[in-house]
């Protein structure tokens, strides 16, 4: 299993010969914010990701791809999307050569901190002979 730090770009092997470049930059943490009495959304932890496509097949996936896991051992495995965070990453359709990058936003308690984010290539496929799972250190 590829692993780095907050930072470092991991290659990482998918289906059919796929293979990703994949970068976690930096993370977030964003308080819960409401408006008028009404939750907008709860605190939410981010985490930027680019995905780049190395292969010479398209790449087709989603941000659930990438997951969470805290100081607790507890994993947060379902981002969550909102119309007020400008550039999140949701579904991922790559052209060879090309990349997406964006925040991916998970419901973490505001008394939990991730130590971990994993992704794993090709998340809606998993065939553990031919997909890799890489690791980044968060702090």
């Amino acid at each position: 299993m590829p692993k780095g730090s907050l930072g470092d770009t991991l290659t990482l092997s998918g289906l059919d010969n796929s293979k990703v470049e994949v970068t976690v930059s930096k993370t977030k943490r964003l308080p819960k914010l409401s408006e008028s009495g009404y939750e907008i959304h709860p605190a939410l932890y981010g985490v930027y990701i680019t995905i780049k496509n190395v292969s010479d097949t398209p790449y087709t996936d989603y941000a659930g791809a990438l997951a969470l896991v805290d100081e607790a051992d507890s994993t947060y495995e379902n981002p969550q999307t909102y119309n007020d965070l400008p550039d999140q990453l949701t579904q991922l359709r790559i052209a060879p050569g090309d990349k997406r990058s964006g925040w991916v936003y998970y419901e973490v308690p505001e008394s939990r901190t991730p130590r971990l984010a994993q992704f794993t290539a090709h998340s809606m496929n998993v065939d553990y002979s031919q997909t890799q799972i890489g690791e980044w250190e968060l702090q």
